[in-house]
């Protein structure tokens, strides 16, 4: 991780005492020191500082508050949405210009300096993996939008998955043809993706519109029996209709999926719910013949 450091030089010997403590987290430093000067010198510098990296620690003296290099980096990082910590010196709070520092995170000790990085490094190690996932789908030229993930899953790219994630997502949403991530990868068989995915939050029984079908009966409708055993572990919901009034089961038996009907009758999934047309896991088993699902099928309530 990079962070871009703006010293007065009259601190500059402070830099030492940190040093070791930026070690510590494994962080890259690069310092800039400025004085009252300001000239063509002073801005390319600043601008230096501020391409380094997206996060900022600044070490004024008091004069700084009035400086323009102060004022240049406040602004930049605003305007940039730079993510800015202010160390101070003794006794700041009763400062003539405290009410910048409440517009920012700021300590005025070694001490609190090494509080604030051990609360706020892992955010900006977040939002540093997320600004480099976006830059890798920009120099890709690939489509940084929900709907360039939603065609990476579909495609099952684990590679570029991972980027979009990385980017920051909303793994729960719908592509325009109203499918769920999850559920996409259920449907195309894409195990690997689907736990990836569930791993980063997704929800494993959050229904695609466009067939009212939840991931699982993606999974036996297509005949992807690991995904339904992965989803069954993780209590996927083994009741949920489709539009058709339609059970996982019902999808597994009427595509004759064996395997994934197996898995969800060891489960203990209802043959004898009925969908639009009357008919139940129990019925198309026997409609299709499949002695395989029969002989397994537990015996029907009320016989």
């Amino acid at each position: 991780m990079k962070i871009t450091i703006f010293c007065s030089p009259e601190r500059k010997d402070l830099l030492v005492d940190v040093s070791s403590l930026f070690d510590e987290y494994f962080i890259e430093t690069h310092a800039f020191f400025f004085d009252d000067t300001w000239n063509r010198g002073t801005i390319k510098a600043l601008n230096e500082g501020l391409l380094y990296s997206d996060y900022f620690i600044l070490f004024p003296v008091k004069s700084d508050f009035s400086s323009q290099w102060f004022s240049y980096v406040l602004g930049a990082a605003a305007t940039n949405n730079k993510q800015v910590l202010i160390n101070t010196f003794e006794n700041s709070s009763s400062f003539l210009y405290s009410d910048i520092l409440e517009m920012y995170m700021w300590s005025d000790t070694i001490e609190e300096l090494r509080d604030h990085l051990e609360e706020i490094l892992p955010q900006w190690d977040q939002e540093t993996k997320r600004r480099i996932a976006m830059r890798a789908l920009q120099d890709r030229l690939d489509d940084h939008t929900f709907e360039g993930l939603a065609r990476a899953v579909e495609k099952g790219d684990r590679f570029m998955v991972g980027i979009y994630l990385e980017a920051g997502f909303n793994i729960n949403k719908e592509s325009m043809d109203h499918v769920t991530l999850i559920g996409l990868a259920a449907r195309h068989g894409y195990l690997g993706i689907l736990q990836i995915l569930y791993k980063a939050g997704g929800d494993l029984n959050k229904i695609s519109t466009d067939r009212d079908n939840s991931p699982l009966m993606d999974a036996a409708s297509e005949g992807h029996h690991e995904i339904v055993r992965f989803l069954i572990n993780h209590e996927a919901d083994l009741e949920r209709k489709s539009k058709s009034g339609q059970t996982a089961l019902a999808l597994a038996v009427g595509n004759k999926n064996l395997d994934c009907a197996v898995e969800l009758i060891n489960a203990g999934a209802d043959p004898d719910i009925v969908d639009s047309l009357g008919l139940s896991a129990r019925k198309y088993a026997e409609l299709y013949a499949m002695k395989e699902i029969l002989d397994i099928l537990p015996a029907k309530k009320g016989d």
